[in-house]
């Protein structure tokens, strides 16, 4: 019998504000490293409470997460719509930030840390675009905003997990927390 394969994940969120108790959860992407599918859902698709769980049925089926400022806000925003909604916090995992290992052990002194700039800066395959505000303010009343925000979500995903393909080599020789 084989163990099953070690699954690191890629993901991100998108939403309305970002404080967990006064912003919704607008929609989530995550990729899975060891085959490059991209799982999304947004909250049209049940709705916020209905999402949250979905995503934290993603990290339960995940050994290792990595996103670009994850420690500082996506598990901290899920944590808080999922005690909104009176549902458990997510089970703890390994989590990699690619924003920290970006400014803490890659070292590289860019004019910033911001996914778009580290995928400019590395000349990623797949760079990150920008939307305007109006998508993130429209997308609960508008089909056509939800989409664009959906994909742009799926993009930064990918683009995450082709900047921590570069970061990975500095990761460890940073110490992290």
């Amino acid at each position: 019998m084989t163990a099953p394969a070690f699954r690191a994940v890629v993901y991100d969120l998108e939403c309305t504000n970002l404080k967990s108790d006064l912003g919704l959860l607008l929609c989530a992407a995550f990729l899975d490293l060891n085959d490059g599918t991209v799982v999304s859902k947004t909250i049209k698709q049940g709705g916020e409470k209905a999402l949250a769980r979905w995503c934290a049925k993603q990290v339960e089926a995940a050994d290792l997460l990595i996103g670009h400022n994850e420690t500082a806000f996506d598990r901290h925003f899920i944590d808080g719509v999922l005690t909104r909604h009176g549902l458990p916090p997510l089970p703890r995992r390994i989590h990699i930030d690619t924003y920290q290992t970006a400014r803490h052990g890659w070292g590289g002194i860019p004019s910033s840390y911001s996914l778009r700039n580290l995928s400019a800066f590395f000349g990623l395959s797949e760079e990150k675009e920008s939307l305007g505000k109006e998508y993130w303010r429209t997308a609960l009343t508008d089909p056509e905003s939800m989409r664009l925000l959906l994909e742009h979500c799926e993009a930064d995903v990918r683009v995450t997990a082709l900047l921590w393909e570069k970061l990975r080599p500095f990761y460890m020789g940073w110490r992290g927390r």
